[in-house]
């Protein structure tokens, strides 16, 4: 079976799970999903919904090259959920824990109140 290389090393098996880390820059309507990274992998893939089951996904099996995510065009004080998978030429790893999120509030101004 052929391997793969990342930074001289030879890999023959699909990479284990990714530990997935409490988001960072929580916003309104955004935030930044973040991982460790998990040896052999070459990229990852994220999911993100609005249910820890995921049947509700807002990103859906989206790939990246770094350990974090930025998510967006999210609702206010809405909980989300998300987790990666590491990939590599010889497969996909096994989902990583799951990390919930809630957006921050919507902020009004004076202007706004009735």
């Amino acid at each position: 079976m052929p391997g793969i290389i990342k930074n001289g090393i030879y890999a023959y098996n699909t990479p284990s799970a990714p530990v997935a880390l409490s988001a960072a820059s929580i916003a309104q309507t955004s935030f930044v999903a973040q991982w460790e990274s998990s040896k052999f992998a070459i990229s990852y893939r994220i999911d993100v919904a609005t249910d820890i089951n995921f049947t509700s996904l807002i990103v859906n099996n989206a790939t990246t090259r770094l350990l974090s995510f930025n998510v967006g065009s999210l609702t206010a004080n809405t909980t989300y959920y998300y987790r990666v998978r590491a990939v590599n030429n010889v497969g996909t790893s096994t989902n990583s824990n799951v990390i919930s999120v809630t957006t921050s509030v919507h902020n009004y101004s004076q202007s706004h109140l009735v």
